[in-house]
């Protein structure tokens, strides 16, 4: 895992944690958390170093502490990460990183 110096997280997710029944599922602005991650991650995974772009479906937003044991902490900048898609639909013995 390479070491990840957080930067300032978007505004609309301020916003929308700071919003009645706000949770991950339904913040509405994950292009721009994308992007910011893969910007301060230079491009590259969380885990594996490889190379991610900041499109939809290209990557992962990953939570390092994950939602069902931290819910909590799933709108937390400091807990969110980009990571590859891991060889996401492949045989299981190919897969990696989150996936």
């Amino acid at each position: 895992m390479i070491s990840i110096n957080k930067g300032v997280e978007p505004q609309s997710l301020i916003q929308h944690r700071k919003s009645k029944y706000s949770d991950y599922d339904n913040y509405q602005d994950k292009a721009t958390l994308r992007k910011t991650l893969v910007s301060e991650q230079d491009g590259m995974c969380c885990y594996c170093m490889g190379r991610i772009p900041d499109k939809q479906g290209q990557l992962k937003i990953e939570h390092w502490q994950c939602i069902a044991n931290y819910p909590q902490n799933q709108l937390i900048y400091q807990n969110l990460l980009a990571a590859c898609k891991g060889g996401e639909g492949k045989e299981y013995s190919i897969q990696h990183c989150d996936t």
